[in-house]
């Protein structure tokens, strides 16, 4: 879990689209930016972390969002998870997605990524068949978060920003009957 002084809470309001937005883009830069080309980036956080897009998951049964926040009530870090999207070969019909999971770079390895994807799992297994996501290829820490918690390699795809294909691997959760998450 986090150390004190964080909680971590589901969002289900469209008053909480601003700073998901912010909080999405913002890590989402810091994580990636030096792979693409300036406009591309701006193009896919306009359209994937803006206000419209993060209301759109906030309203949407079909997905669930977690906001982690500090003593202060200031968001670092989230995750979201919904209906599969991942182009896994074997997937059933009835399968979900970890969409995403960031943490502020000065929260890291605080043990909120952990706690996050806790509740996602939790959510995920009560509501599909099988879970899955998709990780970059050269993100060891989150790859390693993901093993660790009982997730295996079941393929490869590419995501796009623009014109650049990041390589990127498919997981899936090996431990779908029980909801002992390893932390």
């Amino acid at each position: 879990m986090p150390r004190d002084g964080f909680r971590i809470r589901f969002c289900d309001q469209e008053s909480d689209a601003a700073c998901l937005a912010a909080l999405g883009a913002t890590t989402f830069i810091d994580t990636f930016s030096h792979l693409y080309e300036p406009d591309e980036l701006q193009k896919y956080l306009e359209t994937s972390h803006s206000y419209g897009a993060a209301k759109q998951f906030l309203t949407s049964p079909d997905f669930g969002v977690w906001l982690c926040e500090d003593r202060d009530d200031r968001a670092v870090g989230y995750c979201m998870a919904g209906k599969n999207k991942l182009p896994a070969s074997n997937a059933c019909a009835h399968a979900g997605e970890l969409s995403r999971l960031y943490c502020l770079r000065d929260y890291q390895n605080m043990g909120i990524g952990s706690a996050l994807l806790t509740q996602a799992l939790a959510w995920l297994v009560a509501r599909f068949d099988e879970v899955y996501l998709g990780v970059y290829q050269d993100n060891p820490s989150a790859l390693r978060l993901y093993l660790r918690f009982g997730f295996e390699i079941v393929g490869e795809y590419e995501f796009y920003v623009g014109k650049h294909a990041d390589q990127e691997y498919i997981l899936q959760y090996a431990n779908q009957s029980g909801t002992n998450f390893a932390i």
